[in-house]
């Protein structure tokens, strides 16, 4: 075989760099590294569900891990989880049985939505196309209807067992972790579709606000025009203080003064020490 020319040579190169300019050219247009790899864009304004920094979960990773129920991708099919998928599907049965929709509606409405709630999460996802759409399905609705059981009157049809009351307290603690979250609106859209026609029935929103009541201290009330991005992004709003009752301060004004640790403890503020490995 005849040895390359440098003129071959250099076209092999020139064609090998307009291969890596057009990755890189798609790369910048749609945000993705490659098919393999986390999403490019960090600041995108839906990225909002991330998974906790292994630095800070291995201090205590009970802490950021759900005990019961998996909701998204992120702890998706881990055996500590699996027993309540049974419950998932109890509980879409009761959906399907109420809704005033059917099942192809329902497959076809998250569809559309499939590519908008993965662009909320700051991880790609392997999970097929198929079986993203059943997991929002069965996740979305499981919510759902676990808020109805919780809060509507049972002449509607949403009667409250006793496994249904053990699960309020341990689903409330699994609902406030960042990384067991479905976006807001997949959730409310849902609700909307299904429950379109009774007039009798409150927002979603208003059963958030219901089931997340223990932390909202300021006692808001649900309002339309809030944006919620998901759970998690709805207790932030409970914490953050009121614009009118804000103090007023001054720009580049200067803390001066600053609680040493002594006067926390004395005002009721509990320390513990962790040991940083």
């Amino acid at each position: 075989m005849a040895a390359s020319t440098s003129a071959e040579i250099q076209e092999a190169n020139e064609s090998q760099n307009r291969e890596l300019v057009l990755q890189i050219t798609h790369m910048l247009d749609t945000g993705v590294r490659g098919t393999s790899e986390p999403p490019f864009s960090p600041l995108s304004p839906e990225f909002c569900i991330y998974k906790v920094p292994q630095d800070l979960r291995k201090l205590n990773d009970k802490a950021y891990t759900p005990m019961y129920v998996s909701i998204g991708p992120f702890h998706r099919g881990k055996k500590r989880v699996e027993t309540m998928e049974n419950l998932k599907v109890k509980y879409f049965k009761m959906f399907l049985e109420k809704a005033d929709l059917n099942l192809e509606k329902l497959v076809s409405t998250i569809r559309d939505g499939e590519e908008k709630v993965r662009r909320y999460y700051a991880e790609t996802s392997t999970i097929t196309s198929d079986d993203y759409v059943k997991m929002i399905l069965l996740d979305a609705c499981f919510i759902i209807v676990a808020f109805l059981i919780f809060y509507m009157p049972t002449e509607k049809g949403w009667e409250c067992d006793e496994e249904d009351t053990i699960l309020r307290s341990n689903l409330r603690h699994d609902l406030s972790l960042i990384e067991n979250q479905l976006p807001f609106f997949v959730i409310d859209g849902l609700f909307n579709l299904a429950f379109a026609s009774y007039s009798d029935y409150p927002t979603f929103t208003w059963l958030a606000f219901r089931f997340f009541n223990c932390y909202n201290t300021q006692k808001m009330s649900p309002n339309p025009n809030l944006k919620i991005m998901h759970f998690v992004d709805l207790l932030r709003t409970f914490f953050l203080p009121q614009h009118d009752k804000l103090p007023k301060r001054n720009r580049g004004q200067r803390v001066e003064h600053l609680y040493t640790a002594s006067q926390l403890h004395e005002a009721g503020v509990k320390f513990k020490a962790t040991a940083i490995q």
